[in-house]
């Protein structure tokens, strides 16, 4: 009979947990050229924090289960806040993007020195964000960073990968996502993404 090959520690491997705590404080200026010769200072300050948890846990001495969540933030970036001082004028109230993140894995391995080594991945997932920056039309010829859209993606990947010898892997994937549009008129937002589902 064929045994799956699998080391003795990761079969008695505790379950392992991590979380993380985060603050982030972003300060940006700059001198913006006026028409009539002088300067404009601009300066925007940002704060947000954010925090995450995980847990891998061995399901049997072959199957393992994997579980994360993110609360996690986006500053914006210094051409988001600033523009390019030509066609994307600046925007000095940006906030940042919110999202909460979430991720289900099961992660599978098998086989012995006859068949080679198999792994099998699946992993699902989420996301739903808060203020997402987008660049809308400011203008005839004008463009201006907004947060604008609030969406929700979900989603499920799959992978395998065969190794017949140490030197060789063979392996490839699939994804499927839906990513809509959550905002809601009231909110005076922009409707301008659609449903998107890809495969």
């Amino acid at each position: 009979s064929r045994s799956a090959t699998v080391p003795s520690s990761t079969a008695q491997a505790p379950p392992f947990f991590c979380a993380v705590l985060s603050s982030n404080v972003q300060f940006s200026a700059a001198d913006q050229p006026l028409p009539s010769g002088d300067v404009r200072d601009l300066e925007s300050t940002v704060h947000g924090v954010g925090a995450g948890d995980g847990v891998r846990v061995h399901i049997t001495p072959w199957l393992m289960g994997k579980a994360s969540y993110e609360w996690a933030l986006r500053l914006p970036r210094a051409d988001e806040v600033f523009g390019d001082g030509v066609f994307v004028i600046e925007n000095l109230e940006l906030d940042p993007e919110r999202s909460h993140n979430a991720n289900i894995t099961l992660d599978a391995r098998g086989g012995d020195v006859r068949t080679g080594l198999v792994r099998l991945e699946v992993n699902g997932f989420a996301r739903i964000v808060k203020d997402m920056i987008r660049r809308p039309a400011a203008g005839p010829t004008h463009f201006q960073h907004q947060n604008l859209l609030d969406a929700r993606v979900l989603g499920v990947e799959a992978s395998t990968t065969w190794t017949p010898v140490p030197w060789v892997d063979l392996g490839g994937n699939v994804t499927w996502q839906d990513a809509r549009n959550t905002s809601k008129p009231s909110t005076g937002r922009s409707q301008e993404s659609p449903t998107s589902t890809q495969q």
